[in-house]
């Protein structure tokens, strides 16, 4: 899904903006295939942990993040992005992860050594760029007003991580003062490129091992 790349209120040295989007390989829960018994969101949990802790030299005490994941659509039963954001106890882990302490979930944030990270699940349309709708992103935008943003989305044909560096405008338009996708043909729009989340996951992964590209 594209999205129109908004300002943040935060930006790292040189300019760039704390933002960036994350895809996340796809596990047989994706699509309601038997699974095995195991941590499901090990792997995202230590790449999430990555980037706020790459993150936090550049936010300010008491740093705001929006992460967001999205929900079901088709061929995606179990969307583990949505998965992972709707889940505040899964949140949690990956923010105490990132700070080295316990962190607690508070009015529908979790909290953690000076980091306040609001978590939410997308649609998978144009209901999630509605302005007057609440928990669409320019709604989130407008009232967590976050420092730094992660965005992430299942990518059904990697197996590995995948951070979005040249975003592009994949069918959005502006109508009527609205943004809105089209299917009509219309020549693809290159950004300018993001790399802050790149960068924020490779210094706060410490040696990991986990696959990124």
């Amino acid at each position: 899904m594209g999205a129109r790349r908004r300002r943040v209120g935060r930006r790292r040295p040189g300019g760039e903006p704390l933002i960036g989007f994350l895809h996340v390989p796809a596990d047989p829960e994706t699509t309601g295939d038997p699974a095995p018994a195991r941590d499901r969101h090990a792997a995202l949990r230590e790449v999430v942990a990555s980037a706020l802790r790459g993150w936090r030299e550049h936010l300010p005490d008491e740093g705001r993040v929006l992460l967001t994941g999205f929900s079901a659509f088709a061929g995606v039963v179990d969307n583990p992005t949505g998965a992972f954001t709707g889940d505040l106890r899964e949140v949690a882990r990956a923010v105490a992860l990132a700070t080295g302490v316990e962190a607690r979930i508070d009015a529908g944030a979790v909290r953690g050594q000076g980091l306040e990270v609001v978590s939410a699940v997308l649609p998978v349309d144009d209901r999630a760029l509605e302005r007057a709708r609440a928990g669409s992103l320019p709604e989130l935008l407008a009232r967590v007003r976050p420092h730094a943003v992660l965005s992430m989305g299942v990518h059904r044909v990697t197996d590995h991580f995948r951070v979005e560096v040249v975003p592009t405008s994949a069918g959005l338009i502006v109508d009527n003062g609205e943004e809105r996708h089209t299917w009509e043909a219309r020549p693809v729009q290159r950004r300018s490129d993001v790399r802050s989340l790149a960068r924020a996951i490779v210094r706060g992964s410490s040696g990991r091992g986990f696959a990124l590209s």
